[in-house]
């Protein structure tokens, strides 16, 4: 009885001391700037981030040679905007000032949220904000710079260590206008009651990879969309020139109960993959070559435009 009571008396103990802070970039906060909140939080913490442009500060990952995130998170935390609507608190990267790639990739650029391996599997939440405009460090691959660290490479969006630190989950978010070389918008991850545009890659993915996906809408994606990844109850509007791999080797999607407007369905029976379409709506090319897929239940509601 003893053991049970000092048990119970820990666990009260650990929820008490899980502290609020706040952010506010006109001053009424504990902190003006997201990353100084993070640095002096401890785990399990909740930092409120009231509206604003948030487009100063950051830090750079010990965990490998990459560029300086604006948010670092290095424990699990929840990092919530306060306001309803995602368009009132936004999250900036920066292009490399340099001019070495012509989109703006570089080593001196900045992304915008990058978590660290504590941070991406603890269960982080991430909620509520519009996160735009980063870059990542690689430009290509094969760079030099972060020679042999795929994670120079990520998105310039929100990106993780690697398909082990994915316990992470990003909500009621826009992400948009960020360039990455491995994925455009985001990597690895959960997602949810998000919108993604306007992903730029320059090695495919525009969109990301090794993502889970559920009610959200995928928007004007200039590039491949996504490998590895799962949707489930999605939108995906105007990305015709982005199709969404159901086999295609290792870009294997899977897509349940979504709409596919204006978008292209792909697969490649030369290699091997298991892409998945159950319960979907197409209206423009439902699927090329899909022999080597696992379809159900998939309805085209117009023919192809030629």
């Amino acid at each position: 009885m003893k053991k049970l009571v000092l048990i119970a008396l820990g666990a009260v103990a650990s929820v008490a001391s899980a502290r609020e802070w706040t952010v506010d970039a006109h001053g009424g906060g504990d902190y003006t700037v997201i990353q100084d909140a993070i640095d002096a939080a401890d785990a399990g913490d909740t930092i409120w981030v009231k509206p604003g442009v948030y487009a100063t500060g950051g830090r750079t990952t010990s965990e490998g040679a990459d560029n300086v995130a604006r948010v670092l998170l290095t424990k699990p935390l929840t990092l919530a905007a306060t306001s309803g609507d995602p368009a009132d608190t936004h999250i900036v990267g920066a292009p490399d000032p340099n001019g070495a790639d012509y989109e703006g990739r570089g080593p001196a650029s900045y992304r915008c949220i990058r978590l660290e391996r504590a941070a991406a599997s603890g269960g982080t939440v991430i909620r509520g904000f519009t996160i735009r405009g980063g870059y990542s460090a690689q430009q290509k691959l094969g760079d030099v710079y972060g020679s042999g660290d795929v994670i120079a490479a990520q998105p310039g969006g929100v990106a993780s260590f690697s398909a082990a630190y994915a316990n992470f989950y990003v909500t009621d978010c826009v992400i948009t206008n960020c360039y990455g070389v491995r994925g455009g918008l985001v990597r690895y991850g959960n997602y949810a009651r998000c919108r993604f545009a306007d992903g730029h890659s320059s090695a495919g993915g525009v969109l990301g990879n090794s993502i889970k996906v559920l009610s959200s809408l995928i928007l004007k994606m200039p590039g491949a969309c996504s490998g590895n990844s799962t949707f489930v109850n999605c939108t995906f509007a105007d990305t015709t020139g982005a199709p969404l791999h159901l086999n295609d080797g290792s870009l294997n999607n899977t897509v349940y109960n979504s709409i596919c407007a204006a978008t292209a369905i792909l697969s490649k029976p030369a290699k091997a993959g298991n892409g998945t379409a159950k319960n979907c709506v197409f209206d423009w090319q439902m699927f090329a070559n899909a022999t080597d897929c696992h379809v159900g239940l998939a309805y085209q509601l117009f023919a192809p435009l030629r």
